[in-house]
């Protein structure tokens, strides 16, 4: 089975310029195949309401998951989060059984 992670975030919203730039970091960071943990990472933005947005995160084990929380990248979403940048963060841990493909 695959961790995977539904996360669900508030941003202020005078840092999402900022909350952005990180998490492209982040994305790219954790999709670069030499790093070869991470499987899917997507970020969504609510239609709605601008300053929330959905991460859906899934990886190869649960020591790959563990390891993407030391890396540079991670790191930088870290630093956002003590800065104040999150208003409210919802975390959603689930092992995938079944799927197919996306668009």
């Amino acid at each position: 089975m695959a961790p995977t992670m539904f996360v669900t975030v508030e941003i202020k919203e005078d840092m999402i310029d900022e909350f952005l730039e990180v998490m492209k970091e982040d994305v790219d960071g954790s999709m670069n195949r030499e790093n070869g943990g991470c499987l899917t990472f997507y970020v969504h933005r609510d239609i709605e309401q601008k300053n929330k947005f959905y991460f859906y995160e899934m990886y190869k084990d649960a020591g790959a998951a563990a390891a993407h929380k030391e890396t540079p990248h991670y790191k930088k979403w870290a630093a956002f989060k003590e800065k104040g940048g999150v208003l409210s963060q919802a975390v959603s841990k689930m092992d995938m059984l079944m799927g197919g493909h996306g668009p």
